[in-house]
């Protein structure tokens, strides 16, 4: 049953005339990202998660579910956000 299928992937739909920075602290998203070693190669995308923080001196962080980090920003003017990732190896 198709409907079966679509009960590990449930979320919330919300909706938003304009968002503000406090929209995205503590929240969490699902991200794909991209892998292709070079032109020959097939590409693969690898979905992992993304929690944007603030922490306790105020920097605004990120922590990916692949155990990466980083840090993020968001300008209300434009409604961009913008999510840096950097490994620790």
């Amino acid at each position: 049953d198709e409907d079966d299928d679509d009960d590990d992937d449930e979320y919330e739909v919300v909706e938003f005339d304009d968002l503000a920075e406090a929209d995205f602290i503590k929240s969490e998203w699902r991200i794909g990202t991209l892998w292709r070693r070079n032109k020959d190669h097939p590409k693969r995308v690898y979905e992992t998660w993304v929690r944007l923080v603030v922490d306790e001196e105020g920097k605004k962080v990120c922590y990916w579910g692949d155990r990466a980090e980083g840090t993020w920003y968001f300008e209300a003017d434009s409604q961009y956000l913008s999510i840096s990732k950097e490994y620790p190896w």
